[in-house]
């Protein structure tokens, strides 16, 4: 419902993603947070053209009593019309401007009060009283704890609102949103006997397309969403140099209070009954894979034992396909995990109740395996449906190897190798001058992020790069790089960076010391740029220590790279004072 590309559409099912065909897994509710509010924009460059997403989704309270009438309404065109402005200029006219300055809109002849507030030069405000009945404390921009429990209950993208803030005129890329814990919210609408509707718009539309695209040039067609009323536009619009498809859906969608809310045995039956596509090209829910069905026909033998060849192995499995950023939710979020024990395969938890291993193939798509897709929790059945694709890569080869040939693998995850060779590093040291110079890796310290972009977006690699300064240049020791040091050399220690310098260059020699620290000289250069996300002389040279156009756009591989360069760096410094050790022991 809210989810934005970070991935080109397969050109195969661009015509279906166009014309929503995603819209029967929609909600707004995902896990134990609820989206209440999303407006922007959003941009993706494919190599077929140019995929653009718009959103407007705004958030009002309903009394129960009047919600059949509400909802008799036309969700043609509602949310800008339920945007409440908070006493400013909502719109003008000949007759002069028209303030916004009542605390309630009507439906169909049905009022809608205000929970979010629209400020011109402000971050938006939600109503007072979810704040006053929870007893709810602001924790940084528009962001709320619980003054009981601590507990984070309404989240809000700060940054996001602060980078929108700083740019001026149209901006694409902006899309700000509003989450609010789901039990917060349901108890909330409890106490006050109403229901949330959001006024939902989103469109979508390729232009510049160098490809074909058929979409139903039909107009206006009403469908439901949840059983809930909705409406979508599809037609083609005669731009100034082209003519391209553009589709909108406008809906209600009602949050109703947890008494009146369908039943948790109802929600998750129905979201059981989602239907995955596979690698194959067919369509599995997680029921029919928890019940087999389906997988006689299709030759997926259980269990699969018996094979004559890996020919006839494989045939016996099929996979589920997902674009990466199907793990950015629990990279995120404080009860989510994902870790890539090896250079293709990985585990994703979410609290105590889900854990399942995952691949990653030469094109950036995540892989699991069809079987495993019964153990979604029903409350995330829909996330991982929104991103499901056709893939453009295969299986990945580690995942045959686990689970076709049930054989291990040996290989490193590129965070992996890069923490292990710190490690390594810091070990040669200890055992040589008896010092650490890298202090404790502590549980706070973001180590699981310094992981590969879940999206394929600039910002995405400099949240890992900001994660490796974190666990790299920021634990350096740099009194105890002092202490080891030869006077001369120490007199030339400054911070962190140049007290990792002089100890290389002390074993390598200064030329070769400065070879090695290009890619070290670059991460720090890309730490500079994640601070401040606007040093593109930094970002320049920063890609070019590790030979890497600035211009990319493909930043999931040029965190392989870097990562590698990293690696092989500090590893020939591990190396240097390996063998000065060995040279300077007596025989």
């Amino acid at each position: 419902m809210f989810s934005t590309r970070s991935s080109p559409v397969p050109r195969d099912v661009i015509s279906r993603w166009l014309e929503f065909e995603d819209a029967s897994s929609f909600s707004p509710i995902l896990g134990n947070w609820t989206r209440v509010y999303q407006s922007g924009d959003k941009i993706f460059e494919a190599d077929y053209g140019s995929l653009r997403q718009a959103y407007n989704v705004q958030p009002v309270l309903v009394d129960l009593d009047d919600i059949d009438e509400f909802l008799d309404g036309d969700p043609k065109s509602q949310a800008p019309r339920l945007i409440f402005s908070g006493g400013t200029p909502a719109w003008s006219s000949e007759e002069g401007d028209h303030w916004d300055d009542e605390s309630t809109k009507s439906v169909n002849g049905v009022e809608a009060s205000r929970f979010l507030t629209k400020l011109r030069h402000d971050a938006p405000r939600v109503e007072h009283g979810i704040l006053s009945f929870h007893t709810l404390v602001e924790d940084g921009l528009r962001n709320f704890r619980s003054h009981e429990t601590d507990d984070h209950v309404i989240r809000f993208d700060e940054d996001a609102w602060e980078e929108r803030a700083e740019q001026s005129g149209f901006i694409t890329d902006n899309l700000l949103s509003m989450d609010i814990q789901t039990g917060y919210l349901l108890d909330y609408l409890d106490a006050r006997n109403a229901a949330l509707v959001l006024a939902y718009f989103q469109s979508r539309s390729l232009r510049e397309s160098t490809i074909e695209v058929d979409i139903d040039d039909d107009g206006w067609t009403e469908l439901e969403i949840d059983e809930f009323p909705a409406k979508k536009l599809s037609r083609y619009v005669d731009g100034l140099d082209e003519r391209y498809p553009h589709i909108e859906l406008h809906c209600f969608y009602a949050i109703l209070p947890s008494s009146a809310n369908r039943s948790a045995e109802e929600e998750a039956s129905q979201n059981r009954e989602i239907p995955f596509r596979t690698i194959r090209g067919d369509s599995y829910s997680p029921d029919d894979v928890e019940n087999q069905r389906g997988f006689k026909d299709a030759g997926l033998k259980r269990p699969a034992h018996g094979a004559q060849s890996l020919e006839e192995a494989m045939s016996f499995y099929d996979w589920v396909f997902f674009d990466m950023s199907v793990l950015e939710k629990y990279i995120q979020a404080d009860d989510g995990h994902v870790n890539w024990w090896s250079r293709q395969g990985g585990d994703v938890a979410w609290k105590d109740i889900f854990s399942e291993r995952v691949y990653r193939n030469d094109e950036f798509e995540v892989a699991l395996l069809l079987d495993d897709l019964a153990h979604i929790p029903d409350q995330e059945i829909p996330h991982w449906k929104t991103h499901n694709i056709a893939p453009s890569g295969g299986i990945p080869e580690e995942g045959i190897t686990n689970f076709v040939l049930g054989e291990f693998v040996d290989t490193e995850s590129y965070s992996g190798q890069v923490l292990n060779a710190i490690t390594s590093l810091n070990e040669i040291v200890e055992d040589e001058y008896s010092k650490s110079i890298f202090e404790t890796l502590e549980e706070s310290d973001p180590a699981h992020l310094v992981i590969m972009p879940p999206r394929n977006e600039q910002d995405a690699l400099l949240d890992s790069m900001d994660a490796l300064n974190k666990v790299f240049f920021e634990r350096i020791d740099t009194g105890s790089i002092r202490e080891i040091l030869p006077e001369e050399r120490e007199e030339d220690v400054g911070g962190s960076k140049s007290a990792l310098f002089e100890l290389a260059a002390d074993h390598l020699g200064n030329e070769e010391a400065v070879e090695v620290f290009e890619p070290i000289n670059g991460i720090y250069d890309l730490r500079v740029v994640a601070d401040h996300r606007s040093a593109s002389s930094k970002w320049e040279r920063g890609m070019d220590s590790f030979g890497i156009s600035p211009d990319t756009a493909n930043y999931r591989e040029a965190y392989c790279n870097i990562m590698e360069q990293l690696s092989e760096a500090i590893i020939r410094i591990s190396d240097a004072i390996d063998t000065s050790a060995t040279e300077d022991s007596p025989e």
